[in-house]
């Protein structure tokens, strides 16, 4: 999926109330709202690695990491 809006792959879940957005990370626009499905398939293909200390480490996803887990979201949900 990409951001209608800018055309970025960069997206982002943000929590409304019950409801899960999926939003654009760099323009905030409103992708659209994910199933419980749909949630469980972009949490574990953006889930990060543990550091040292048991936190998730922090950073911005690579292209490829990012183009995989929109392929999979895609193919998951039949868009592809």
């Amino acid at each position: 999926m990409i951001c209608k809006k800018c055309k970025s792959t960069n997206l982002q879940v943000i929590e409304s109330g019950p409801h899960k957005k999926l939003t654009c990370a760099d323009c905030f626009a409103f992708v659209k709202f994910l199933s419980k499905a749909e949630y469980k398939t972009f949490r574990s293909l953006n889930a990060q690695p543990a550091d040292a200390v048991g936190r998730a480490t922090q950073g911005p996803l690579s292209p490829e990491v990012a183009k995989e887990m929109i392929d999979g979201l895609d193919k998951a949900f039949g868009l592809k």
